[in-house]
């Protein structure tokens, strides 16, 4: 079993007592809070080897009279490793209003803004360090793409060519 800790920035739109958050964690609920005038929110779990989900889900907003109300993800920290872009691999399940429905449950990718209740949601596995190896893609760059440094160093070997 392996202890991973979350850390999660956020911001508030028109807070004041809103917008109602909870966090589960492959279903199991880890906190409940109100996202008000806070602006991060950290937690702890241990996890089995494996896949896991991480739920963020908003709850209560009334469409009609809450208007511009919401909760936006800025950051998240795992193990106290920032995942950059890679936060864009939430992918948004709104719980839309009536009138906004379409007939299928909608999917948002890339939409880290929960204007509406419903969830965002993050697929990640156990070992973290080998899901971190797999989204941040360490080891040699890809063809074309390199460091800084080795660009600067075949620059440098460039111009004392040229010299």
């Amino acid at each position: 079993m392996e202890t991973i800790k979350i850390k999660l920035d956020y911001t508030v739109i028109e807070g004041n007592g809103y917008p109602e958050m909870k966090i589960t964690l492959d279903k199991r609920l880890i906190t409940n809070w109100v996202a008000g005038d806070d602006n991060d929110i950290e937690f702890s779990a241990g996890l089995n080897t494996g896949d896991h989900v991480l739920r963020i889900h908003q709850s209560n907003k009334n469409h009609k009279t809450d208007g511009f109300r919401a909760f936006e993800l800025q950051k998240i920290y795992v193990n106290s490793a920032d995942l950059k872009h890679n936060i864009h691999n939430f992918v948004q399940w709104p719980e839309l209003p009536r009138w906004e429905q379409t007939g299928k449950q909608e999917q948002w990718e890339d939409n880290l803004h929960l204007g509406h209740n419903g969830y965002l949601e993050l697929n990640f596995s156990t070992p973290i360090q080998e899901w971190f190896k797999k989204i941040f893609r360490w080891g040699k760059p890809t063809r074309g793409q390199h460091s800084s440094f080795d660009a600067i160093k075949e620059a440098r070997e460039k111009l004392k060519r040229l010299c």
